[in-house]
Protein backbone atom coordinates (compact mmCIF):
# COMPACT_ATOMS: atom_id res chain seq x y z
CA UNK A 1 0.00 0.00 0.00
CA UNK A 2 0.88 3.48 -0.82
CA UNK A 3 -0.22 4.95 2.56
CA UNK A 4 3.05 2.61 3.99
CA UNK A 5 5.09 5.51 2.62
CA UNK A 6 3.65 8.71 4.59
CA UNK A 7 3.06 9.24 8.13
CA UNK A 8 -0.42 11.21 8.78
CA UNK A 9 0.38 15.14 8.41
CA UNK A 10 1.51 14.03 4.81
CA UNK A 11 -0.98 11.81 3.74
CA UNK A 12 -3.52 14.39 5.10
CA UNK A 13 -1.76 17.05 3.23
CA UNK A 14 -1.88 15.09 -0.20
CA UNK A 15 -5.47 14.42 0.07
CA UNK A 16 -6.65 17.44 0.72
CA UNK A 17 -4.36 20.11 0.54
CA UNK A 18 -4.60 23.25 2.27
CA UNK A 19 -7.56 22.46 4.11
CA UNK A 20 -6.15 20.76 6.84
CA UNK A 21 -6.25 22.34 10.41
CA UNK A 22 -3.36 22.54 12.00
CA UNK A 23 -5.00 21.14 14.86
CA UNK A 24 -5.12 18.10 12.92
CA UNK A 25 -1.74 18.03 11.64
CA UNK A 26 -0.21 17.75 15.02
CA UNK A 27 -2.59 15.52 16.74
CA UNK A 28 -2.13 12.62 13.90
CA UNK A 29 1.65 13.68 14.02
CA UNK A 30 1.61 13.09 18.16
CA UNK A 31 -0.62 9.63 18.07
CA UNK A 32 2.28 8.60 15.17
CA UNK A 33 5.05 9.43 17.48
CA UNK A 34 3.83 7.11 20.42
CA UNK A 35 2.59 4.50 18.26
CA UNK A 36 6.09 4.27 16.69
CA UNK A 37 7.38 4.61 20.64
CA UNK A 38 9.25 7.63 20.00
CA UNK A 39 7.86 9.26 22.79
CA UNK A 40 5.36 7.13 25.52
CA UNK A 41 3.08 8.06 27.81
CA UNK A 42 2.77 7.23 31.49
CA UNK A 43 0.86 8.23 34.29
CA UNK A 44 2.13 8.54 37.57
CA UNK A 45 0.39 9.61 41.01
CA UNK A 46 0.78 13.14 42.38
CA UNK A 47 0.33 14.24 46.67
CA UNK A 48 1.56 16.99 47.98
CA UNK A 49 1.07 16.32 51.14
CA UNK A 50 0.04 13.65 53.17
CA UNK A 51 -3.52 15.62 53.62
CA UNK A 52 -3.90 16.08 49.98
CA UNK A 53 -5.49 13.72 47.50
CA UNK A 54 -3.49 11.90 45.06
CA UNK A 55 -4.09 12.40 41.70
CA UNK A 56 -3.17 11.06 38.54
CA UNK A 57 -0.74 13.00 36.56
CA UNK A 58 -0.59 11.95 32.70
CA UNK A 59 3.22 12.54 30.79
CA UNK A 60 4.67 12.00 28.14
CA UNK A 61 8.37 11.47 28.02
CA UNK A 62 10.99 9.90 25.42
CA UNK A 63 10.17 6.37 24.34
CA UNK A 64 11.70 3.33 23.56
CA UNK A 65 13.00 4.32 19.76
CA UNK A 66 13.80 8.06 20.68
CA UNK A 67 17.46 7.81 20.19
CA UNK A 68 17.61 5.99 17.02
CA UNK A 69 14.46 7.82 15.52
CA UNK A 70 15.27 10.56 12.80
CA UNK A 71 12.53 13.30 13.36
CA UNK A 72 11.02 14.58 10.38
CA UNK A 73 10.75 18.61 10.19
CA UNK A 74 7.07 18.64 11.28
CA UNK A 75 7.75 16.09 14.07
CA UNK A 76 10.46 18.19 15.48
CA UNK A 77 7.87 20.11 17.69
CA UNK A 78 7.33 17.63 19.96
CA UNK A 79 10.68 15.45 20.19
CA UNK A 80 12.64 18.86 20.53
CA UNK A 81 12.04 19.10 24.46
CA UNK A 82 13.40 16.01 25.31
CA UNK A 83 16.30 16.88 22.99
CA UNK A 84 16.80 19.41 24.96
CA UNK A 85 17.03 17.48 28.07
CA UNK A 86 13.10 17.43 29.39
CA UNK A 87 12.10 13.68 31.31
CA UNK A 88 8.56 14.04 31.78
CA UNK A 89 6.09 16.92 30.43
CA UNK A 90 2.43 16.61 31.36
CA UNK A 91 0.39 15.89 28.78
CA UNK A 92 -1.43 19.39 28.41
CA UNK A 93 1.68 21.07 28.25
CA UNK A 94 3.21 18.58 25.94
CA UNK A 95 -0.25 20.05 23.56
CA UNK A 96 0.66 23.78 24.23
CA UNK A 97 4.24 23.66 23.86
CA UNK A 98 3.83 21.87 20.43
CA UNK A 99 0.75 24.06 19.61
CA UNK A 100 2.80 27.09 20.02
CA UNK A 101 6.22 26.15 18.93
CA UNK A 102 3.99 25.18 15.65
CA UNK A 103 1.97 28.12 15.48
CA UNK A 104 5.13 30.42 15.11
CA UNK A 105 4.86 29.46 11.61
CA UNK A 106 2.69 31.47 9.50
CA UNK A 107 1.66 28.51 7.71
CA UNK A 108 2.92 24.92 8.94
CA UNK A 109 2.31 23.33 5.44
CA UNK A 110 5.73 24.10 4.49
CA UNK A 111 7.49 22.47 7.04
CA UNK A 112 5.61 19.21 6.60
CA UNK A 113 6.27 19.54 2.94
CA UNK A 114 10.36 19.38 3.64
CA UNK A 115 9.88 15.68 3.97
CA UNK A 116 11.83 13.82 1.27
CA UNK A 117 9.46 11.23 0.66
CA UNK A 118 6.56 14.29 -0.11
CA UNK A 119 8.37 16.99 -1.35
CA UNK A 120 9.12 15.53 -4.77
CA UNK A 121 5.10 15.93 -5.40
CA UNK A 122 5.03 19.20 -5.16
CA UNK A 123 4.91 21.83 -7.66
CA UNK A 124 4.83 25.85 -6.94
CA UNK A 125 4.54 28.60 -9.54
CA UNK A 126 6.03 31.97 -9.60
CA UNK A 127 2.86 33.17 -7.71
CA UNK A 128 2.92 30.54 -5.13
CA UNK A 129 6.60 31.03 -4.71
CA UNK A 130 6.02 35.09 -4.36
CA UNK A 131 2.60 34.32 -1.88
CA UNK A 132 2.62 31.48 -0.52
CA UNK A 133 0.52 28.36 -1.33
CA UNK A 134 1.82 25.21 -3.07
CA UNK A 135 0.52 22.42 -6.02
CA UNK A 136 0.47 18.94 -6.99
CA UNK A 137 2.98 17.71 -9.82
CA UNK A 138 1.22 15.74 -12.07
CA UNK A 139 2.48 12.52 -10.25
CA UNK A 140 1.40 14.15 -6.87
CA UNK A 141 -2.15 14.37 -8.20
CA UNK A 142 -2.04 10.78 -8.99
CA UNK A 143 -1.19 9.69 -5.76
CA UNK A 144 -3.64 11.48 -4.36
CA UNK A 145 -6.40 9.69 -5.61
CA UNK A 146 -4.21 6.55 -4.85
CA UNK A 147 -4.27 7.25 -1.13
CA UNK A 148 -7.94 8.26 -1.11
CA UNK A 149 -8.88 5.28 -2.76
CA UNK A 150 -6.68 3.03 -0.10
CA UNK A 151 -8.28 5.11 2.48
CA UNK A 152 -11.93 4.55 1.34
CA UNK A 153 -11.41 0.60 0.69
CA UNK A 154 -9.95 0.20 4.51
CA UNK A 155 -12.60 2.03 5.46
CA UNK A 156 -15.12 -0.39 4.18
CA UNK A 157 -12.94 -3.62 4.89
CA UNK A 158 -11.98 -2.84 8.04
CA UNK A 159 -15.11 -3.65 10.18
CA UNK A 160 -15.26 -7.08 8.77
CA UNK A 161 -11.83 -7.94 9.23
CA UNK A 162 -11.75 -6.50 12.55
CA UNK A 163 -14.75 -8.64 13.26
CA UNK A 164 -13.98 -12.01 11.16
CA UNK A 165 -9.95 -11.63 10.33
CA UNK A 166 -7.94 -10.15 12.84
CA UNK A 167 -4.76 -11.23 11.91
CA UNK A 168 -5.12 -9.52 8.51
CA UNK A 169 -7.04 -6.49 10.27
CA UNK A 170 -3.55 -6.46 12.57
CA UNK A 171 -1.07 -6.91 9.43
CA UNK A 172 -2.55 -3.66 7.61
CA UNK A 173 -2.90 -1.68 10.57
CA UNK A 174 0.94 -2.15 11.13
CA UNK A 175 1.73 -1.32 6.96
CA UNK A 176 0.17 1.49 7.00
CA UNK A 177 1.53 2.71 10.24
CA UNK A 178 0.06 5.73 11.85
CA UNK A 179 -2.35 6.25 9.27
CA UNK A 180 -4.69 3.71 10.66
CA UNK A 181 -5.95 7.55 12.39
CA UNK A 182 -7.07 8.58 9.62
CA UNK A 183 -9.91 5.89 9.53
CA UNK A 184 -13.40 6.87 10.18
CA UNK A 185 -14.16 3.29 11.99
CA UNK A 186 -10.94 3.81 14.43
CA UNK A 187 -12.26 5.93 17.09
CA UNK A 188 -9.74 6.15 19.88
CA UNK A 189 -10.44 8.36 22.76
CA UNK A 190 -6.99 10.08 22.62
CA UNK A 191 -7.85 11.68 19.33
CA UNK A 192 -11.05 13.41 21.11
CA UNK A 193 -9.23 14.47 24.46
CA UNK A 194 -6.09 16.23 22.02
CA UNK A 195 -9.03 18.19 20.03
CA UNK A 196 -10.10 19.54 23.25
CA UNK A 197 -6.90 20.68 24.20
CA UNK A 198 -6.52 22.41 21.28
CA UNK A 199 -9.52 23.73 21.42
CA UNK A 200 -8.76 25.65 24.65
CA UNK A 201 -5.62 26.96 23.69
CA UNK A 202 -6.99 28.23 20.52
CA UNK A 203 -9.62 29.92 22.76
CA UNK A 204 -6.83 31.23 24.97
CA UNK A 205 -4.97 32.85 22.21
CA UNK A 206 -8.17 34.15 20.42
CA UNK A 207 -9.34 36.11 23.50
CA UNK A 208 -5.58 37.52 24.37
CA UNK A 209 -4.20 38.57 20.72
CA UNK A 210 -5.76 39.38 18.00
CA UNK A 211 12.55 4.08 10.11
CA UNK A 212 11.84 0.94 11.63
CA UNK A 213 8.47 0.20 12.81
CA UNK A 214 7.51 -1.63 15.92
CA UNK A 215 5.29 -4.62 15.67
CA UNK A 216 5.01 -4.38 19.15
CA UNK A 217 3.19 -1.21 19.03
CA UNK A 218 0.24 -3.41 17.95
CA UNK A 219 -1.71 -6.24 19.71
CA UNK A 220 -5.13 -7.76 19.54
CA UNK A 221 -6.12 -5.12 22.10
CA UNK A 222 -5.59 -2.16 19.82
CA UNK A 223 -8.91 -3.81 17.40
CA UNK A 224 -11.22 -5.30 20.09
CA UNK A 225 -14.15 -3.03 21.16
CA UNK A 226 -13.43 -3.74 24.88
CA UNK A 227 -10.23 -1.87 24.53
CA UNK A 228 -11.52 1.05 22.63
CA UNK A 229 -14.35 1.82 25.61
CA UNK A 230 -12.07 0.74 28.66
CA UNK A 231 -8.04 0.68 27.98
CA UNK A 232 -8.23 4.00 26.09
CA UNK A 233 -11.35 6.06 28.06
CA UNK A 234 -9.34 5.03 31.49
CA UNK A 235 -5.89 6.42 30.00
CA UNK A 236 -7.15 9.59 28.36
CA UNK A 237 -10.35 10.62 30.50
CA UNK A 238 -11.34 13.92 31.90
CA UNK A 239 -8.62 14.39 34.37
CA UNK A 240 -6.74 15.79 31.40
CA UNK A 241 -9.03 18.30 32.00
CA UNK A 242 -8.79 18.66 35.54
CA UNK A 243 -5.64 20.84 35.86
CA UNK A 244 -4.45 19.04 39.07
CA UNK A 245 -1.55 20.32 40.36
CA UNK A 246 -0.65 22.39 37.47
CA UNK A 247 -2.11 25.36 35.39
CA UNK A 248 -1.11 26.69 31.58
CA UNK A 249 -0.12 29.50 33.43
CA UNK A 250 1.06 28.74 36.61
CA UNK A 251 4.73 28.40 37.21
CA UNK A 252 6.58 24.78 37.84
CA UNK A 253 5.48 23.57 41.40
CA UNK A 254 7.92 20.52 41.29
CA UNK A 255 5.48 18.00 39.71
CA UNK A 256 7.03 17.93 36.50
CA UNK A 257 4.03 19.12 34.86
CA UNK A 258 6.03 21.24 32.77
CA UNK A 259 9.37 19.29 32.09
CA UNK A 260 10.86 20.63 35.34
CA UNK A 261 11.70 17.57 37.05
Amino acid sequence: MRLSEFTPAETLLLTQGSHVLLKDLLKYTFMDLLLKKVLLHTRKKYQPDARSVAVTMKYISAGALFNSYQPLPHEQVFTSPFEQGKRNIQFRFMIKMAYEEASKYSDFDPVILQSPSINRFVRKNIFQRLFGGYGWTPEGKALAEVLKKELRSLDKNLPDWMAQDQKKALEVFVAIKGNVFLLKNVDFTLLRNFDKEIQQLQSVSSDTTSWGYDMVAFDSSWISDSHHSSSWDTSFDSSWDSGSGCSSDAGCSGCGGCGGD
